[in-house]
Order: C-alpha cells, then structure tokens, then sequence
C-alpha cells in the first residue's frame, strides 16, 4: 500500500510539472525549401533565446566571402505582446557576412554528426571547424577508433592598424592551426561507450 501511495505520488508530481511547464515548451517548425529557411512557432510559445540550424552531412556552405559581402536577407514578423496581443511587426533586415579579425574555432559532437547521417551513408567524421582571420576554413575530422582532436597552434605577431592609420607597433598575437592529430583513450572508462 505503503509503494502504491509512492507512486502515485511520484506520477502526480511529474504529470504537475509537464502542465505547469507547458507554456517552456515550444513548438518550433523548421521549413526548408531552395535558399529559404523559414523558423515558425505558434503565437502562444514563449520566444526563443537562440536558434541554431546544423547543416546535415552532405551540405556544404560556402564560408569564404569577404567580411561585409550580402549572403542573404531576413524577414521576421514579430509579435508585441507589450502593445497588444494581436500586434505583429514586420521586421526586414540583411545578412553579411563577418570576419571576427580572428582565428576561430567551432565544434560539435560525433554524436550529433552521426545522428545527421542517414544509415546508408558512411559516416562523417568532421567534428570541428578552423577559420583563419583571412577566411581560410579547414574541416577537422575525428579519425576512425580515436576519443579526441590534439591541435597544435602556431603563433606570430602582427601588426594591426586602425581605421584613422594607428598601428599597435606589431603587438598581435596571431594564431594559425599547425596541426590535428587524434588522440585514442588507452583504456576508456565504460562510460565512454562504444564511438561510433
């Protein structure tokens, strides 16, 4: 009787925080077609903080434009609770691309790669992204049995001078991607799992 009452009690408690948690759940559309990503969520969600669209395997983007170059254009129809419930705004705005003036690097997991393929494919292993401050992109694939990615990173000052003809006498630091090499776990922890 005693474990029934528990759990009861426990269901309770979970069917109360999903109804009262409700209003946290989104119900965001993705819509692709051609050039066009549309993003879509019904007028009751909550806005999002932040949308990140992955690009499945067997896509590419083309990275190399110079900083300030047109790649796109954005429309948003936004709704302005603070005014009324039933405003939208329409919002247009367009979208260039960026140098950061410097080297960046961006990852994701093999797990996220290996969800994106279809099983008939063979399995991308480019985990990372390298982009140099002159636009120059390296994929970085994980090899095959391999735990993690070792970079070795190459330095060198350079001189960088502001709009008005100022110099920093050569005081950046530059960084370029030397190399990638796996890294294989001697002995895995049984966490670890098997890598796919």
């Amino acid at each position: 009787m005693r474990m029934t009452f528990r759990l009861l009690a426990v269901a309770g408690a979970a069917v109360a925080s999903l109804a009262l948690a409700s209003g946290a759940l989104a119900t965001q559309r993705l819509i692709v077609s051609a050039s066009t990503i549309q993003v879509t969520e019904d007028k009751s969600d909550a806005a999002p903080l932040k949308i990140t669209i992955y690009i499945a395997t067997g896509f590419s983007a083309t990275l190399g434009q110079a900083a300030g170059t047109q790649i796109g254009a954005v429309h948003a129809d936004l709704q302005a609770l603070a005014i009324s419930p039933d405003a939208i705004i329409p919002a247009d705005g367009t979208v260039l691309a960026d140098d950061p003036g410097s080297a960046v690097l961006t990852v994701t997991s093999l797990g996220m790669v290996a969800r994106s393929s279809m099983p008939a494919e063979l399995q991308n292993r480019e985990v990372a992204l390298w982009k140099e401050p002159n636009g120059k992109a390296q994929a970085l694939k994980l090899p095959k049995d391999d735990h993690a990615l070792l970079l070795t990173l190459t330095s060198r000052l350079v001189e960088q001078v502001t709009l008005d003809g100022r110099g920093d006498g050569g005081a950046t630091v530059h960084f370029g991607l030397g190399a990638a090499h796996g890294v294989r776990h001697p002995c895995p922890p049984a966490w670890l799992g098997r890598i796919p």
